[in-house]
């Protein structure tokens, strides 16, 4: 049986190789969430940076790296 961490990480790792093919959509992520002057994200507006998007903007774009 998995845990809920290996579970979102594997949730994370599926969508990753979804878009990891589509390096427009990637980048654009990696470009928008960027961190603010306070340390939150400056798209999800209030959320700590790095924040969920990004992380999953980076996977794919290690994922397009290795392919």
């Amino acid at each position: 049986m998995t845990n809920q961490a290996e579970e979102s990480t594997q949730h994370l790792d599926g969508v990753a190789h979804a878009i990891a093919g589509n390096p427009r959509l990637w980048r654009t992520l990696l470009f928008a969430h960027t961190p603010d002057t306070s340390g939150d994200c400056h798209a999800c507006f209030g959320v700590r940076w790095p924040c969920g998007t990004r992380t999953l903007a980076e996977r794919a774009e290690e994922i397009h790296a290795a392919s």
